[in-house]
């Protein structure tokens, strides 16, 4: 990660010219103590980006994780943000996509990381690892009442997962979608 690459940059640039390697991935985690990101960190990828880049490299910056990788195994905890709630009802260890504050603080973040000028910016997609399809928390749920025009109905996990096309599953799918625009 971008701590490390910071502490070892002249034996990283070392075995990386002698690999004969053209692009460099710097990697940064989430800091949610600091609300994504802290200063330190980003100050070190301000140094490293120029640092490659001049030694001829190209450089990019991976955000390993955005809504969560971390939803199975790690506690919920309240980082002020509202967690995703998988279709079953579970609340796990990640983030709404239509959570206002969360999208306003990971694009601090994001913005933070371009300030570094890398030539590239990876973000992981981690909404749809596991299981989960997808949020179905009361953010979304409003989103596909408004859709759907009725309550959902008890049987919306079926209806979704194994009902074929139909409204309930067109307006889960939109619902989605509209957290990741």
């Amino acid at each position: 990660m971008c701590e490390a690459a910071y502490k070892y940059k002249e034996e990283t640039l070392r075995e990386l010219k002698r690999c004969g390697a053209e692009r460099v991935v710097i990697g940064l985690a989430r800091e949610l103590d600091f609300k994504f990101f802290s200063d330190e960190v980003i100050s070190m990828l301000c140094e490293l980006v120029p640092y490659f880049k001049k030694a001829g490299f190209e450089v990019a910056v991976w955000i390993g994780e955005t809504l969560g990788h971390d939803r199975y195994s790690a506690p919920v905890v309240d980082y002020g943000y509202q967690n995703m709630e998988l279709l079953d009802g579970r609340v796990v260890g990640a983030f709404c996509p239509l959570d206002e504050k969360f999208t306003d603080d990971i694009a601090a973040w994001f913005e933070a990381v371009a300030s570094s000028s890398p030539d590239m910016i990876l973000l992981d997609d981690d909404f749809r690892m596991g299981d989960n399809f997808g949020c179905c928390c009361e953010l979304h749920k409003t989103l596909i009442r408004e859709d759907i025009g009725e309550n959902i109905p008890e049987n919306f996990l079926e209806l979704v997962l194994c009902g074929g096309g139909n409204k309930y599953r067109s307006a889960y799918l939109k619902a989605q979608g509209t957290g990741l625009v």
